[in-house]
């Protein structure tokens, strides 16, 4: 073998195990139901990324929220996001405005999910319903089969507008959500950004709050890179205005909704087949726990 073959193929292997260590197939995510021993840090952004040291959300000493689709196994995040979330369901629950219902944040390890979700990988982004129960029905529904209770849309599509499911307890629950420093921004239906901006128009937390597909069952919270992640790719900021200007409009021009711009209720379900990560992501999927 000539010295330029061999050097070839050593080139060639190291080649293929870069590919490897950041090219990770989706289902091995999912299948790790146990965040590593690690301290907590983020690697990559909200839509390709890793989380290593994930804290996993509870109710053990928390009355004022309830974990939906438990199943599902996606309750780990990021310890900002943990703090955030229990402070958030006790500011709604000691204003008088119920129990909230917490969705999907991430998996044990972030990185992406096999379905429902194209961000959510670095464990700073949290579904949380519009519907909120009262003391009698959280405690049915913590004895009950969470699987397959149904959420509460506040939108009539055919109308894009809010519908009867609506109330002005919903606006300020995303304002107290959208005034904590840590908030990054909030994606709400248009029709919900349009209804906040006729009610709301010219205050500043309005700014946090970003119309996007789907998200008439639930405002998705999403949360700044925090300080121990210098990895953590942030996105870029939201404007300082309150987003109720001419680019509103266009989520209800006939542009918009064409076929081939909404494909499904939510363009999150279109999701690339592969995401390549960061580098680092290769040990946080292996690392013992």
């Amino acid at each position: 073998m000539t010295r330029i073959n061999y050097l070839f193929i050593i080139f060639s292997l190291v080649v293929a195990f870069s590919l490897l260590s950041c090219t990770l197939p989706k289902k091995e995510w999912g299948d790790i139901r146990v965040p590593t021993a690690n301290p907590s840090e983020i690697y990559g952004g909200y839509s390709a990324g890793c989380l290593d040291g994930a804290v996993q959300l509870t109710e053990r000493h928390n009355n004022n929220f309830l974990i939906m689709r438990p199943s599902r196994h996606r309750m780990f995040a990021h310890p900002q996001l943990i703090d955030f979330l229990e402070s958030h369901a006790n500011d709604i629950g000691n204003s008088n405005l119920g129990i909230l219902a917490i969705g999907d944040l991430s998996q044990a390890r972030g990185g992406p999910m096999s379905s429902g979700h194209a961000s959510h990988q670095a464990g700073l982004d949290a579904d949380i319903w519009f519907k909120r129960f009262n003391s009698f029905e959280a405690q049915v529904l913590k004895n009950q089969d969470r699987e397959s209770y149904s959420a509460v849309s506040m939108v009539d599509n055919s109308k894009w507008q809010i519908n009867k499911n609506w109330d002005a307890s919903q606006a300020l629950v995303l304002k107290k959500a959208a005034s904590d420093e840590r908030v990054e921004r909030i994606f709400v239906n248009f029709a919900i950004k349009k209804q906040l901006c006729q009610s709301f128009k010219g205050q500043t937390w309005l700014s946090k709050i970003r119309p996007w597909w789907g998200h008439q069952y639930h405002y998705h919270v999403r949360l700044t890179c925090p300080q121990d992640s210098p990895n953590c790719k942030a996105q870029k900021r939201v404007s300082s205005t309150d987003g109720c200007d001419k680019s509103l409009n266009w989520w209800f021009s006939e542009d918009a909704h064409r076929p081939k711009q909404v494909k499904s209720e939510s363009i999150e379900k279109q999701k690339p087949k592969e995401l390549i990560l960061p580098k680092q992501c290769h040990s946080v999927l292996n690392a013992q726990a």
